[in-house]
């Protein structure tokens, strides 16, 4: 964490610098324990350096990285809750989500949607989608 907190600012935005090394080789506990620690040495999140000092396309990859590290549920609860607000929902993305963890962790998702949106992620469905496409995703989280 003092590597990469104390590297020269135009070395976080090379591909083969330390923070790009941070995030291709670590798991996503040890990148939780390294943005922990990387806090307390820097006195600033590495959320907080990513943006500063990223751009683009490097700088939401990064940030997905750690924030999905951080807390999984956070992360897709954001995800979803952003394709549901679009207009005319990003439906691909939704059904994505809804697919790939279903089986997973969709009750901490929906748990972490409803704090953050206010409302269900059921209810977010309900007013966003109609006909059989909308009872297939009801029936995948668990909601009829």
């Amino acid at each position: 964490a003092k590597a990469v907190a104390d590297a020269p600012a135009d070395s976080l935005n090379d591909p083969e610098g330390p923070l790009a090394v941070v995030l291709q080789t670590l798991s996503p506990l040890q990148l939780r324990a390294f943005s922990d620690e990387y806090a307390k040495v820097k006195g600033d999140t590495l959320i907080a350096t990513v943006e500063k000092e990223l751009s683009g396309l490097s700088q939401s990859l990064a940030r997905a990285f750690i924030e999905c590290a951080h807390s999984p549920s956070a992360f897709y609860a954001k995800l979803l809750h952003n394709a549901l607000s679009a207009h005319g929902s990003k439906d691909h993305q939704v059904q994505r989500i809804i697919v790939t963890r279903c089986e997973r962790d969709l009750g901490a998702i929906k748990a972490a949607y409803e704090g953050l949106a206010g409302k269900s992620l059921a209810e977010s469905i309900k007013s966003d989608t109609t006909g059989a496409y909308q009872a297939l995703l009801l029936s995948l989280i668990g909601e009829q």
